[in-house]
């Protein structure tokens, strides 16, 4: 996974190998690595300020980093030190108050401190950094990060696991994040004023333990100095979907009474489009096609331009060309070839197996099967007189079919038997009284069971090749056939002898 920040003319890359790697474009040589990810990283990506990076690797937790800019030397820590600053002035200006003014003078001095710290952390990190770590972020999923994106405006950032679930985090602003981060020195100022007071109220000597107290509240200094991660983000919910998820992409335009709008991308060939609220989330639309689940290997157009055959490894499909509406799936196996029957009512299907298979275009099932070959069915061509067909293989052979009209017996539930096999459990048990009505639900049987006569085809005559047969075809006259090889060469012969 990669991403280029166009400020400094950065490139960062992510691999399997547990680290991310900072590159100079214009010195061609890497400028920083980032350590301390406890498996491969899966993906990455940078804010639209480019100021912000977050990383996702094999465990729950979320990478966030700081990039520091070329032309810019302030600090996350500047800032709040800033702010504090400025709330200093302006509570000096008021003299009725000055509690206030102690209480914000007490905070200026800490956020002095902490902002101290904090720039000799950064130091020690390295002058030249361009990534400083902010701090982790802890999401819902459990599995490994697939994709990170974050929207066009910034505000939204998706993370992807390898399940059906999609978290959506809010990052928010830099008051917001500001004021955060004060609530959060705040609660922790105010547990540590309670254990010193706790620890002076006991019976042993209050100094010594205050100063331990103190000593406490001085080492997690180190912790409060600048904006953290959780600070910036939070998660705001999880998406889930019916069906295991691909991919996902933010819409890059702004929608009245929504936060924002993504596309999901499910296992199942789907497309949903899910609108992103405060209150939660609700699937917009959906796009939803009967495609194929692989790649497509073969297509059939029938004579009269009313349905199309597509074939792939996991069977074939109807399609109607006008409307572009599946109209059945038929399953088949590994599909390479096919062609629509004269009459356009049945069509047959080469495989990779070596067979060739007769469908039932009406009631899409497979009415005939036939292990023609015994290697892949390459090509089929149908004679011009319309009396059959030829099939080329991948076992060097051409094989001639010819057109015949089976009789099979049709029940009830739809089993087909041939017209030789009788049905005679009728015929063994009318002689005892108790096997009477037994005797009579096979007569119902055999008369509800119908003969039919249906298409299925012969083999009339074969003709061997030097080599594996790609693709076979016959002249609109009849009179030649031509086939091409794989050592290729095209040959040519007389149809008629």
């Amino acid at each position: 996974m990669q991403a280029l920040i166009h400020q400094g003319n950065k490139l960062i890359s992510s691999s399997k190998d547990g680290c991310i790697k900072v590159w100079d474009v214009l010195l061609q040589h890497c400028c920083q690595t980032v350590l301390g990810f406890k498996g491969e990283v899966w993906s990455l990506d940078v804010g639209p300020s480019e100021q912000r990076l977050v990383a996702g690797c094999v465990d729950s937790d979320l990478r966030v980093y700081a990039i520091r800019s070329p032309k810019s030397s302030s600090t996350d820590s500047q800032l709040a030190n800033n702010s504090v600053g400025g709330r200093l002035t302006a509570a000096s200006d008021s003299d009725d108050n000055q509690d206030a003014q102690m209480v914000v003078a007490m905070e200026a001095a800490a956020a002095a401190a902490e902002g101290a710290n904090g720039l000799q952390q950064q130091q020690q990190s390295g002058k030249h950094d361009v990534l400083v770590c902010m701090g982790t972020v802890r999401r819902a999923g459990q599995e490994r990060v697939v994709l990170i994106r974050f929207d066009a405006s910034g505000q939204l950032l998706g993370v992807m696991g390898a399940g059906k679930g999609l978290e959506v985090f809010r990052v928010h602003s830099t008051d917001e994040a500001v004021k955060k981060m004060k609530r959060r020195r705040k609660r922790k100022k105010e547990k540590q004023q309670h254990k010193a007071a706790k620890m002076a109220e006991d019976d042993t000597p209050g100094g010594q333990q205050h100063d331990e107290g103190h000593g406490a509240a001085s080492g997690t200094a180190a912790e409060l100095e600048t904006l953290r991660a959780s600070d910036e983000m939070g998660s705001l919910y999880v998406i889930m979907a019916k069906h295991k998820l691909k991919s996902f992409s933010f819409n890059p335009g702004r929608l009245t009474g929504c936060l924002g709008q993504v596309a999901l991308g499910l296992a199942s060939n789907s497309v949903e489009v899910v609108d992103l609220k405060e209150s939660g989330y609700e699937v917009g639309s959906r796009l939803d096609l009967g495609g194929h689940r692989s790649d497509v290997r073969c297509l059939a157009l029938a004579a009269d331009d009313t349905q199309l055959l597509s074939g792939s490894n996991s069977g074939c499909k109807l399609w109607d060309p006008l409307s572009g509406a599946c109209l059945g799936s038929i399953d088949t196996g590994y599909a390479l070839c096919c062609v629509y029957a004269p009459g356009n009512r049945h069509a047959l299907v080469g495989t990779k197996e070596g067979a060739i298979q007769l469908i039932d275009v009406g009631a899409c099932t497979v009415i005939h099967t036939e292990q023609a070959h015994n290697g892949p069915v390459w090509s089929l061509a149908l004679l011009p007189d319309k009396s059959g067909f030829i099939s080329g293989s991948a076992d060097k052979s051409i094989k001639f079919w010819t057109w015949t009209v089976t009789t099979v017996k049709q029940q009830l539930n739809g089993e087909q038997q041939e017209g030789s096999n009788n049905n005679n459990s009728s015929k063994k048990g009318g002689k005892k009284a108790g096997r009477s009505k037994d005797t009579g639900a096979n007569a119902q049987q055999e008369d509800a069971a119908t003969v039919v006569r249906q298409l299925g085809f012969t083999q009339t005559r074969t003709i061997e090749m030097a080599d594996d047969v790609l693709c076979v075809r016959v002249s609109p006259d009849g009179r030649l056939l031509t086939a091409s090889l794989l050592d290729a060469t095209i040959k040519v012969y007389y149809l008629d002898r």
